[in-house]
């Protein structure tokens, strides 16, 4: 006996067709979809902060980061050592914030590859305490170049 394209019902409410070469679509009628990757949009959900002057503000995300790195980079030195040695670099930086504004945790994430500049980041984290917001985890890249 020929075998046949169809298969048998397996079950009484349903039955299962296989379509035979003859049947499929031409290859050349199968268009690719072009696919392109997704970026992750930042959050831009407003958060509850406290000020240094305790007052209570709903403040957007990009706005808080900005906040924070522009309190950040008034803090910022250049090491005099690596001025001298035409040492620059980019430092990765991580730490939390405390409800009193302190940082707590801070960490190089990713360092310069020069002592001078990683212990350069860690301090200006330090020296920028009290931060004038207080909760949460943040990231930021300190670079050190010359003028």
């Amino acid at each position: 006996m020929a075998e046949s394209s169809v298969l048998h019902k397996t079950t009484p409410a349903s039955s299962i067709q296989v379509a035979t070469a003859a049947q499929q679509p031409a290859a050349a009628s199968v268009r690719p979809v072009k696919t392109e990757p997704v970026t992750a949009l930042p959050a831009t959900k407003p958060r509850q902060i406290q000020t240094a002057s305790a007052t209570t503000a709903v403040v957007d995300e990009d706005k808080l980061r900005l906040l924070l790195r522009k309190h950040l980079e008034s803090f910022k030195f250049y090491p005099a050592s690596a001025r001298r040695r035409n040492i620059e670099g980019d430092v990765d930086v991580g730490f939390t914030l405390t409800r009193d504004g302190s940082a707590d945790q801070v960490t190089v994430l990713h360092g310069s590859g020069y002592a001078v500049l990683d212990h350069a980041a860690l301090e200006t984290v330090y020296r920028a305490q009290p931060f004038p917001v207080a909760d949460g985890r943040y990231q930021f890249r300190l670079r050190f170049r010359r003028l």
